[in-house]
């Protein structure tokens, strides 16, 4: 143990730079790994935080013109109740609405306002999701009138009381509820969040035979159920039932797990997260690269300080030791350096959020959250220390004496052939990494340069709720806030425009189902959002007085569904046709149907167009503000919700945006640790090359000579792993940009770029490594040893 302490103390005094350096990247690679794995671990655990989690299953739909759907209308819970013993537990959620519930508590004397994400369930839902209880009643939604809430908001709403009996008032529906529990905080990695849940009334809310499809169905089965026999019997039972025409339609029923929910596309209206298998594949190849580059420049390290160290070895040798023990103290210094390195990448790790970069992940990388993450990542350092020590261990204590008097061991055939594989690989991942960062932010900002079709800036978008019960009220909030110079023009739809949000709605035409997305609007939406009509018109102020739906559709609905301006459809009257849009991520193709539908004043969508445009002019902040004092006039309680409309499109593409950060960031890490190996190279170069820089600075040979003939090899090895990353990474960029509808073209000046970049990095290396050896005078290289 004493020998391996020494010759570890040894080699980082005697090598303060290079081992420094060798540290430092290891401790990048390590720290770089662990915030990957700590990402993948939150991806691959999604959905799996729920006690019964392998149990529970998300009923969806499919039909001709849909994928999967998640929703199915409030009657299914009778249906599969009544006929499926096999179903264990059955609840369901209404799809919730993405800005929240405006809510009022009485706080001492006064009433306070927040805005809460609120969930319609069944009762049952809190169990089968397996809530932990901090007082009150898991049960006790089945009490009409009573809520449930997170831990977190009766903190906040009551510091210091049970919040067991207070009354909670939701403004939207003019309704007062109790708390009758507070449930712990729930896992933030499962489709189940921390929110105030109360139970569905169905006589004000859904009737038990309605069919609209709003609700999430989820279910656990009896052990010994067939899952696949039970989904063909639903479907068959649902067919066979008195139900409308398009239900009959259905092509399959599917219980899916929720533990495959968060990696499953395959879906239609899934407002739950998403995850992209292929980018968590992409994250890990990514993260054992780094470790492997950083493996190889400690080999590299490791076999260049051989030839220096061989006289120790010997040494060690003529004194009796074996060379097993010789090999394992070499082997266990490997270790050390590999195990110094991971305890410098828990500092890193430890800084990351004052860096400003914990928003790029999903995952809480903060250390306490995963310590069992990172003892497997001190196991991996130690399995790393151990896969890199061998080599070199074997490598020094088997040199030939012969050779190792001659001191040309360095510059052997295999030790050069050893040292050229290993940086080439260095090269060639640096160059599909760099390749694919630099497409990643082409696409990125070809999304933010795409035309969508409609204004994306000047626009403020203000989450009003349903703090606006009849039109008269809502007219005079808009006059008054017309009244400043700033305002131009004022709209409402009943979802944030732009995210892809929106109502699934069709009908049949002989045996074809036209299906839209369906999106309410007020008459003066696309004149605000500056939408282009191509045929027919807008809508008139009149509309809103005169009976019928009045609708415009987009222009692939009318050329698919053979649709004209003017024509009635069983929607309504379709007034107009408009320019097609992006109204969803750019993933998508824009050619699918839309339609806006006029919702008149004085009918059921009034209050049902709870998302506001403000189009400005001017200052926008100042603009903003206005606005806020306009509502705290109507309601000081109310806590409005305003952004700007290139902000609330950024959050469609942030996790993309989170993607190409993150690919883009560890790329840099990887070709920074690759040019550390191009150092360590060099190094080792210069130290057996010494006497032939010295001779030939004798023999007259200039310093540019001496520079160019260094460079030349390194040049040549980075044209030949361009040539062999070139294809490479071409499929991988032409594979990736397959995700999207609308995506950037595969520039060919984006491969030389790489090139280019990995080139001026090398050479400057290696220039700047070997400047003092072709500047040192020749005498000092020439003396004898």
């Amino acid at each position: 143990m004493r020998l391996i302490f020494r010759n570890l103390y040894t080699t980082l005094r005697c090598f303060k730079l290079a081992s420094c350096l060798n540290i430092l990247g290891l401790a990048v690679a390590f720290a770089a790994f662990s915030v990957i794995l700590m990402e993948l671990y939150y991806d691959l655990t999604y959905n799996k935080c729920y006690k019964d989690y392998k149990n529970i299953y998300r009923l969806e739909v499919s039909g001709d013109s849909l994928k999967y759907n998640v929703l199915v209308g409030r009657n299914w819970e009778k249906m599969l109740r009544e006929g499926f013993p096999q179903i264990e537990r059955l609840t369901m959620r209404m799809d919730y609405s993405p800005f929240g519930k405006y809510v009022r508590v009485k706080k001492g004397g006064d009433f306070a306002g927040f805005t809460y994400e609120g969930h319609m369930v069944l009762p049952d839902f809190p169990t089968l999701f397996g809530f932990e209880m901090i007082e009150g009643s898991i049960r006790a939604l089945h009490d009409p009138g009573t809520t449930l809430i997170p831990e977190s908001m009766g903190q906040k709403c009551w510091p210091g009381e049970s919040a067991i009996g207070k009354e909670i008032t939701f403004a939207d529906m003019d309704t007062v509820m109790v708390v009758g529990g507070v449930y712990k905080e729930l896992p933030y990695n499962g489709m189940v969040r921390n929110v105030i849940y109360y139970a569905v009334d169905p006589v004000k809310w859904m009737p038990w035979d309605g069919w609209q499809y709003n609700y999430q169905m989820f279910v656990s089965l009896h052990a010994g159920t067939n899952k696949g026999e039970l989904e063909k019997m639903i479907l068959d039972y649902v067919k066979g039932m008195d139900v409308p025409s398009w239900i009959k339609e259905y092509k399959a029923v599917r219980l899916i797990p929720i533990e495959d929910i968060y990696f499953d596309n395959s879906t239609d209206f899934d407002s739950s997260d998403k995850g992209n298998p292929v980018t968590s594949a992409l994250m890990l190849a990514i993260a054992l690269l780094i470790i492997g580059i950083a493996t190889v420049n400690y080999v590299n390290f490791a076999t260049s300080l051989t030839p220096i160290r061989i006289k120790s070895i010997n040494t060690q040798k003529v004194l009796g030791n074996p060379v097993g023990v010789i090999r394992m103290t070499l082997i266990a210094e490997a270790i050390g350096i590999s195990l110094i390195a991971y305890i410098l990448s828990i500092a890193i790790l430890w800084e990351i959020g004052s860096l400003g970069i914990r928003d790029m992940f999903n995952a809480d990388i903060s250390i306490g959250s995963n310590a069992g993450l990172l003892l497997l990542g001190a196991g991996i350092a130690f399995a790393v220390g151990l896969a890199a020590g061998i080599y070199p261990a074997f490598y020094a204590t088997g040199m030939p004496p012969a050779m190792a008097l001659k001191g040309n061991f360095g510059m052997s055939l295999s030790g050069k052939r050893l040292r050229t594989i290993l940086i080439s690989f260095q090269f060639v991942i640096s160059f599909i990494l760099i390749i694919g960062a630099l497409f990643l932010n082409l696409q990125n900002k070809f999304i933010r340069n795409t035309d969508l079709g409609y204004k994306t800036d000047q626009v403020i978008i203000a989450d009003m709720g349903f703090m606006f019960k009849d039109s008269e009220k809502k007219e005079f909030f808009k006059n008054k806030l017309l009244a400043d110079p700033r305002i131009k023009q004022i709209a409402s739809t009943q979802f944030r425009f732009g995210t892809g949000d929106a109502q699934r709605s069709g009908y049949y035409k002989g045996d074809e189902i036209q299906m839209f997305d369906y999106l309410p609007v007020d008459n003066g939406f696309l004149e605000v959002m500056g939408i282009n009509i191509l045929e027919g018109r807008n809508f008139y102020d009149e509309d809103i007085r005169t009976p019928g739906q009045k609708l415009i559709i987009n222009d692939a609905a009318a050329k698919k569904y053979g649709i004209s301006a003017g024509e009635k459809i069983p929607l309504g009257t379709v007034v107009g046709i408009m320019d097609n849009i992006h109204f969803k991520s750019l993933h998508y193709s824009n050619l699918e149907p839309l339609c806006f539908a006029l919702a008149a004043y004085g009918g059921r969508m009034t209050q049902g167009l709870p998302v506001m445009y403000i189009q400005i002019a001017g200052d926008p902040h100042g603009a903003a503000e206005y606005v806020k004092r306009c509502v705290a006039e109507v309601d000081p309680t109310y806590p409005l919700s305003l952004h700007f409309f290139d902000e609330v499109f950024n959050t469609v593409y942030q996790r993309d945006n989170k993607t190409v950060k993150l690919i883009t960031v560890f790329s840099i890490i990887a070709v920074i640790l690759s040019v550390m190996g191009v150092f360590g190279l060099v190094v080792f170069e210069a130290q057996y090359r010494r006497k032939e820089i010295a001779l030939r600075r004798v023999m007259g040979s200039t310093i540019a000579e001496l520079l160019s003939m260094f460079n030349k090899k390194y040049v040549s090895l980075t044209l030949i792993c361009f040539v062999i990353a070139l294809p490479v990474s071409y499929y991988g960029v032409t594979w990736w940009l397959g995700n999207f509808q609308t995506r950037t073209p595969v520039y060919w000046w984006v491969f030389l770029v790489a090139l280019l970049i990995i080139l001026v990095i090398t050479i400057f290396t290696v220039t700047f490594q070997l400047w003092k050896a072709v500047n040192t005078n020749p005498s000092q290289y020439l003396k004898k040893d």
